[in-house]
């Protein structure tokens, strides 16, 4: 999932600041903070036994909900 991450991330990161939407020179905490979110639903669901496996459809809805709370919301014009 990691990879699937930092991929998410780095095509945001990438583009927003370009079009003017992202906000910050911060982009090592915004990262951190961007994988906190992503791994919050699914970490917990896997450290209490709740559910061992996600199908790559619930892991991008994750990523996608991360996107749009922290760089739309937090960072975002």
């Amino acid at each position: 999932m990691s990879g699937a991450i930092q991929a998410r991330y780095g095509q945001q990161r990438r583009h927003r600041p370009c079009r003017g939407e992202l906000r910050t020179d911060a982009h090592e905490l915004a990262a951190f903070q961007f994988t906190e979110l992503c791994k919050a639903y699914i970490f917990n669901r896997l450290l209490l036994g709740i559910q061992s496996s996600f199908p790559e459809a619930e892991i991008a809805r994750v990523i996608d909900g991360a996107v749009e709370v922290l760089l739309l919301a937090r960072y975002g014009n």
